[in-house]
């Protein structure tokens, strides 16, 4: 099991509750239904404490999810990287082995990849955004046991075959962010048969 707190909005909410109790920080959120996918995080400092705001607009309640998860992991990001600075290190490591690897990877560890909006998602950036595409993706999935979920689990081990650096990423978000049991699930799907890391430049 994942985590007893099934909804993933409940449980990234809990996360920031937990930042603003410890580190003071403001945030405001601006969600809105529409015909199109897209958000954003700002963030400014009023009276030195660092503010931001999250803007989404989503096609409906699971993109708004989605948008709003990996909008906070922006936050989560630029805090959690300074006080951890181990997180920052394992994900800029993860992002320069899979430019070595192969770039089509970044397209599986995307959003888009998981939902009908090819768009979501662009782990190919910078680490940062990388690391954002991942955290979302557990949010959403990993408490799930649908086609999608079992194929994003499936994906990952292959891809933890070749590239020991996801492991580690995967082990620090575990470990900070109240997701137990997503590397018992990786693990227990490379018990499948190989899948040749070639047909990942399909996807």
């Amino acid at each position: 099991m994942i985590s007893t707190v099934q909804d993933p909005l409940e449980q990234i909410n809990r996360i920031l509750y937990d930042r603003v109790e410890r580190f003071g920080i403001k945030i405001t959120v601006n969600p809105g239904f529409s015909s199109y996918n897209d958000g954003n995080v700002s963030k400014w400092f009023f009276d030195r404490i660092p503010s931001y705001h999250i803007y989404v607009r989503a096609r409906g309640e699971w993109f708004l999810k989605m948008i709003f998860i990996h909008e906070v992991s922006h936050i989560l990001w630029d805090i959690d990287t300074k006080s951890n600075p181990e997180l920052k290190i394992r994900f800029q490591r993860l992002y320069i082995d899979i430019w070595r690897s192969r770039k089509s990877i970044f397209r599986v560890l995307s959003e888009g990849f998981y939902s009908n909006d090819y768009e979501m998602g662009h782990p190919e950036s910078s680490p940062e955004e990388l690391f954002c595409s991942l955290h979302t993706l557990m949010r959403m999935y990993a408490n799930q046991n649908d086609s999608k979920s079992n194929l994003l689990f499936l994906n990952l081990a292959t891809i933890m075959r070749y590239i020991q650096s996801l492991r580690d990423g995967l082990e620090i978000m575990q470990k900070y962010y109240n997701l137990d049991g997503i590397i018992d699930r990786v693990v227990e799907k490379q018990s499948y048969p190989f899948i040749p890391m070639r047909w990942l430049m399909f996807f």
